[in-house]
This record gives structure tokens, C-alpha cells and sequence, in this order.
């Protein structure tokens, strides 16, 4: 009986790393495509309002999830003492996203400070960069997520066989 439980334990953790890794990818995706539509969105504000940036920043974060609401928070609160270009490098450091994009953004924070030409530019190029990434992830999703769940149970199986 107790080998029936430890195994129901063992199965059990398997499948909460499959939830949890799942999860993640949904917030790595929900990222992606809310940060896609606040750059959009800073981009047509510069082209055709001329929004200043700090105005700029209140409106991209509104409406969007809390990891990109926070990136633009963070860099309205800290680039009064670090500069732009810092405070944007050091915002992007914790989203969730892949090293290459990663840094794609925290460069973007550098064309921001040009003008409008070269702003929209910077952000024109980076929203292309993201896009691709979300399009790979929206279509190997499916792949991901079988191989994510042969790999959680079949540890998970084998971590019981091992045990008994």
C-alpha cells in the first residue's frame, strides 16, 4: 500500500512540473505579444502625437500584463536617477524572454534617445525581432508541449520504477 501512495506522489509531481512548465510558456507567449503591442503602440505615438517619453511609458504599460506593465514601471521610476538608456537596459534584464530578444531590448533603450526617425526605426526592428520569436513559439507549441509531457511522466515513471 505504501508503494501504491509513494508512487501516487511520485506521479503527482511529475504532472505539477508539466502544469508549471506550461504555465511558464504561457507567460513567456503573453509576454511576448503584450510587449509587441505596447512597442506598436509607442511607435504610432511617436510617429504621429509626438508623445513625450515619460507619457510615452504611463500609456504602454496600461491594459498590458503585469510583467510588462511592471518593465515599463520600472523604467519610468528609475530613469530620472540612471539615465533612459540604463534604466531601460536594466528593466528588460527580468522579463521572461530569450537571451537574443532579451538584449534586442535592452538595446532599443539606446534608439529611444535619438529622434523620432531613429526611434521608430529601433523600434520598428525589435517589434519584427519579437514577432518572429512568438511566431516560432506559436508554432511549435504543440511539439513543445508533447515532449514537455513525455519527459514530466516518463521521469516520473521511471523515478517509481527506480524507488520499487
Amino acid at each position: 500500500m505504501l508503494k501504491w501512495i509513494g508512487g501516487g506522489c511520485v506521479m503527482t509531481a511529475g504532472a505539477w512540473l508539466f502544469c508549471r512548465i506550461a504555465a511558464e510558456e504561457r507567460r513567456r507567449i503573453t509576454v511576448l505579444r503584450d510587449l509587441v503591442a505596447a512597442l506598436e503602440n509607442m511607435a504610432d505615438e511617436i510617429r504621429m502625437n509626438r508623445t513625450p517619453m515619460p507619457r510615452l511609458l504611463v500609456k504602454a504599460g496600461i491594459d498590458r500584463n503585469a510583467d510588462v506593465k511592471d518593465f515599463f514601471d520600472m523604467v519610468q521610476m528609475s530613469a530620472g536617477e540612471k539615465g533612459f538608456s540604463t534604466a531601460w537596459r536594466q528593466a528588460a534584464l527580468p522579463l521572461p524572454l530569450p537571451e537574443k530578444e532579451t538584449q534586442a531590448l535592452s538595446e532599443l533603450g539606446n534608439c529611444l534617445t535619438g529622434d523620432e526617425e531613429q526611434a521608430c526605426r529601433g523600434l520598428l526592428s525589435v517589434i519584427a525581432q519579437l514577432n518572429r520569436e512568438l511566431n516560432r513559439r506559436h508554432e511549435s507549441a504543440a511539439e513543445v508541449a508533447k515532449r514537455n509531457c513525455a519527459l514530466c511522466f516518463s521521469g516520473a515513471a521511471l523515478m517509481i520504477i527506480l524507488l520499487i
